[in-house]
């Protein structure tokens, strides 16, 4: 390792090299992140836009969405023993 720092200091060129091939990185790794962030940014903006198509509430407080959330479970409880009571009712029609 000391070796390859005397080398290094013995010649600045390849410092220069070395941070030209690190900054060559730098700039490819932030410009994969900003596509897959700008991919990642249109796809919630499409599905923002079909929740509203659709009518649907957009939540964005926190009191909101435990209020939304609370409200989503309680509906998906009485769907729930509707289509329990609904089955038994059929098997029972069948009997």
């Amino acid at each position: 390792m000391q070796r390859i720092i005397e080398s290094l200091m013995a010649q600045p060129f390849f410092i220069l090299v070395l941070a030209f091939l690190v900054a060559l990185f730098m700039y490819a790794l932030l410009k994969k992140l900003l596509k897959i962030l700008a991919v990642i940014s249109l796809l919630l903006v499409l599905y923002l836009g079909y929740l509203v198509y659709r009518g649907e509430t957009i939540v964005l407080s926190k009191k909101n969405l435990k209020n939304y959330s609370e409200q989503k479970l309680e509906n998906m409880k009485k769907s729930a023993v509707e289509k329990a009571a609904q089955s038994i009712t059929k098997k029972r029609g069948n009997r």
